[in-house]
């Protein structure tokens, strides 16, 4: 049924809470309402389940919800949105580590990708003019290359 994601509502996520009780991770996407992906990451918070989020399509995402979000995972579109005015890879990760996100794992096509916890970098691979060549990454604690 076309447009079904939208008609999603919180109520849903409570019809459903058995399911999410017996769930070790909540993964969700930002097809459905915010005001729903919120109220369902805040839910498996509270039960101390892994929330992972990839937030696509990309928009501006609340507080309330970042700070309950385990892995954050966005493209590079997602990742300028959701960090503006940070020029780099590292720089934008950072950011939404500072909006409360446990984890960023992101893929940007043109500048490289990175997964990020609040106090190291797990790998990291950067690829300019079609050479492989690893990157000085700033508080780099371990480095590796991902393809």
């Amino acid at each position: 049924m076309p447009g079904a994601n939208a008609q999603c509502i919180p109520a849903d996520i409570d019809a459903q809470i058995e399911l999410i009780e017996r769930a070790d991770i909540v993964l969700m996407q930002m097809e459905i309402p915010l005001a729903t992906v919120t109220y369902a990451a805040k839910v498996a918070k509270l039960l101390q389940k892994t929330v992972i989020l990839n937030p696509a399509p990309a928009q501006k995402l609340p507080p309330e919800l970042l700070a309950s979000v385990d892995y954050l995972t966005p493209n590079e579109t997602e990742l300028s949105m959701l960090a503006e005015g940070e020029s780099d890879l590292v720089e934008r990760m950072d950011a939404l580590l500072k909006q409360g996100v446990r984890h960023v794992v992101a893929t940007a096509r043109s500048t490289g990708s990175g997964i990020q916890g609040s106090s190291w970098i797990a790998a990291a691979h950067f690829r300019p003019s079609g050479s492989s060549r690893r990157y000085d990454w700033r508080r780099r604690r371990l480095q590796c290359i991902i393809f």
